[in-house]
C-alpha cells in the first residue's frame, strides 16, 4: 500500500475543487462522487458526481491547502497552477446568468455555474462556452423563482468566483 492524492475536478472547465490524501493499493480507482465545496464567501456547494473527474498522483502539499489555486487544462493528465485570470462578475437574473472574466480570452473557454438556495430543491447546473475574443457570457436558467441564491461560477483557465444574489 502507498499514499496517493486524488484530485477532485470539474470536468468541463478544469478547476480543482479539493484535494485529499489516501493510502491505497496500487492500481486502485477512485470512483466519481459528489463533492461538497466549502470556504467560499457564499455557498456550500454541492457539485454533482456527474460534473466531476478525479485525477490521481503523488502528494503536493501545496496542492492540498489550496486546491482551488490550480486546474486540470483541457485534455490534461496532470494538475497545474491558475493564471491569475479570474471570474469577475455574476449577474443572475431570474431567466439568465451572465459571467464575465478579467481579460478576453483567446480560445474558446467552458464555463459551469452552480446556483443553491432560493427555492431550489437541488443545485442548479448551467453550462456553456465563453467564445474567442468575448469576456462574458450569458447562459440561460429557465425560470427562477424569487428569492436568494448562491452562486459559483467556474471558466476554464480561470480563478472561481461566487456571490449571493437576489431575485425579485
Amino acid at each position: 500500500m502507498s499514499e496517493s492524492m486524488t484530485v477532485h475536478f470539474v470536468t468541463r472547465t478544469g478547476n480543482v475543487l479539493a484535494a485529499a490524501t489516501r493510502v491505497a493499493n496500487p492500481g486502485q480507482a477512485t470512483g466519481k462522487e459528489s463533492v461538497l465545496v466549502r470556504g467560499f464567501s457564499a455557498g456550500p456547494f454541492l457539485v454533482p458526481a456527474t460534473e466531476m473527474s478525479t485525477l490521481d498522483g503523488d502528494p503536493d502539499l501545496t496542492l492540498l491547502l489550496a486546491p482551488r489555486s490550480f486546474h486540470v487544462p483541457a485534455q490534461g493528465s496532470k494538475v497545474e497552477p491558475l493564471p491569475i485570470a479570474a471570474v469577475t462578475s455574476i449577474l443572475l437574473t431570474p431567466v439568465q446568468v451572465t459571467v464575465e472574466v478579467s481579460l478576453t480570452v483567446s480560445a474558446d473557454a467552458e464555463v459551469l455555474v452552480l446556483i443553491t438556495g432560493g427555492s431550489l430543491p437541488r443545485p442548479l447546473v448551467a453550462t456553456g462556452t465563453l467564445p474567442t475574443g468575448q469576456d462574458s457570457v450569458d447562459l440561460p436558467l429557465g425560470q427562477l423563482a424569487p428569492g436568494t441564491y448562491h452562486v459559483l461560477a467556474l471558466a476554464r483557465g480561470h480563478q472561481p468566483s461566487v456571490n449571493i444574489s437576489m431575485v425579485v
